[in-house]
């Protein structure tokens, strides 16, 4: 049986598959204003999209509203999976424990936990004056769980620590979290090649290093992204509640930075203290190329000090990819804008990135014998930030030359003339 998901970003046909071959209790009828991939979607027909197909089962709690969740993830022919976001929301009463686990490629990040009482429902039977009265506790619960395969937090606990109703008031613990799929870096994980395209468009990397680093690695050991030509990275840190409390000398308090290189040497190094939010943009590259490295420290001081070392670095292509050259024609690129020039006419097209996609009219290109040169069509000289590439043809006295050109910014074409 198929269905389609559909939301305001993506639509996706998906293969259900059930807990086991006689349990067919999950119907269409399930999935409607399910948040899955952190969108709400709806169900409609058959599609003939890309076939998505369910990784796991999560067991029910008392709290869901359905007895099973479904995770959802790209399954293209040619590359790796999209991230999955497998999104579990449920209400934990005053003396339960949340418990969080995920699957071992996948890592939690937590997207909401509130205290208090938020509604009548399961936890609270009666509102005594008091519904509405809550506390935004995602700091807390993140420094525990996110960027952890599994963690358990006691709701007991925050009865001392926090309220935001009264004391003799029954309150509660909501919270909704991902399993998110990640690319695992260890230290023999070296020079990894991760490759993004127009399916695979967005990755997340988890730091996976053991506790008794207390210096930078010895060795370099780079993951190295790479998108399609044309585009560029964009890489957002996330910060899993760490104290910035200077009280304590010989505690390092940022225990890890990353550092992203380009092609051509230069790059950045960003820690974790650097953050002023909890997920944050931190680098773009300049190409399509980056590669990235994780310094690791020890959270805590001390021979026997626990090591937090957990990171979790979200890495997606942005922009449009350099355009498929036309027969006859030629490409000069500046930025998110594109001429498209044909070698034998006048003719002259105008086309804009628009997110990943290129937008404007483009038509065929009429072939010729003889071409234009100069300030009519194909210019003498082109300097930076320019990028021309495709077929260029020119004339010399006895012969036609034939140019392939992937040219590099600010290289000079010019002609025989």
């Amino acid at each position: 049986m198929s269905i389609l998901l559909s939301s305001s970003t993506d639509s996706i046909q998906i293969e259900r598959v059930p807990k086991s071959d006689s349990d067919l209790r999950m119907s269409s009828s399930n999935f409607t204003n399910r948040i899955i991939m952190g969108a709400f979607m709806s169900i409609s027909g058959g599609s003939d999209g890309a076939v998505v197909r369910a990784l796991y089962w999560i067991p029910p709690h008392p709290g869901f509203e359905s007895d099973s969740y479904l995770c959802f993830g790209h399954v293209p022919q040619d590359v790796a999976p999209r991230p999955c976001l497998c999104v579990n929301q449920a209400e934990y009463c005053q003396f339960e424990i949340f418990n969080a686990s995920c699957r071992s490629n996948q890592v939690i990040l937590m997207e909401h936990a509130q205290y208090g009482r938020m509604h009548i429902g399961r936890c609270v039977a009666k509102s005594f004056g008091h519904i509405g009265c809550s506390a935004n506790i995602l700091d807390l619960i993140d420094s525990d769980c996110s960027g952890k395969r599994k963690c358990t937090y006691s709701v007991p606990a925050l009865r001392d620590l926090i309220q935001p109703c009264p004391k003799d008031l029954t309150a509660y613990l909501e919270a909704r979290y991902s399993c998110i799929d990640v690319h695992r870096v260890t230290r023999n994980d070296c020079n990894k090649n991760i490759y993004l395209n127009s399916t695979f468009v967005r990755i997340y990397i988890a730091s996976d290093v053991t506790s008794q680093d207390t210096k930078r690695t010895s060795a370099k050991c780079p993951v190295i992204v790479r998108a399609l030509p044309g585009q560029r990275l964009n890489f957002t840190l996330y910060k899993f509640g760490y104290e910035m409390s200077g009280s304590d000398p010989t505690r390092n308090l940022c225990p890890i930075k990353v550092s992203f290189t380009e092609a051509d040497g230069s790059g950045r190094d960003i820690s974790q203290c650097d953050l002023s939010h909890r997920e944050q943009l931190v680098y773009s590259s300049a190409s399509n190329m980056a590669s990235v490295f994780f310094h690791h420290f020890l959270a805590y001081g001390g021979a026997s000090g626990e090591a937090d070392d957990r990171i979790l670095l979200k890495v997606e292509a942005t922009g449009c990819p350099n355009l498929k050259t036309p027969h006859n024609a030629w490409v000069e690129r500046q930025g998110d804008k594109a001429i498209i020039r044909c070698n034998y006419t006048q003719e002259t097209f105008y086309v804009t990135c628009t997110g990943s996609t290129w937008t404007g009219h483009v038509t065929n290109c009429t072939p010729g014998s003889h071409i234009l040169i100069g300030n009519k069509q194909l210019p003498a000289k082109l300097r930076p930030p320019v990028e021309v590439y495709g077929r260029m043809k020119r004339f010399t006295e006895d012969k036609l030359d034939v140019i392939e050109s992937c040219q590099r910014a600010g290289d000079v074409i010019q002609s025989d003339t």
